[in-house]
């Protein structure tokens, strides 16, 4: 993977600026399209250790 320095001299070399702080943004409709077209896409990025709850949640529940 390369680093976000690396990066930014290679996109310096072809471009001839800096890149962009934020990426572009999909147009809606095409977001549309591609969720339509792979649904579960999104799910990469959720792991079991986000729903994790601690144990003394439950005993201040009762």
């Amino acid at each position: 993977m390369l680093a976000k320095k690396e990066i930014e001299e290679d996109f310096m070399r072809m471009v001839g600026h800096r890149p962009p702080r934020r990426p572009k943004k999909r147009p809606r409709n095409v977001q549309k399209q591609l969720d339509t077209l792979f649904p579960g896409q999104w799910l990469s990025e959720v792991c079991a250790d986000s729903y994790k709850v601690p144990d003394d949640a439950e005993t201040r529940k009762r």
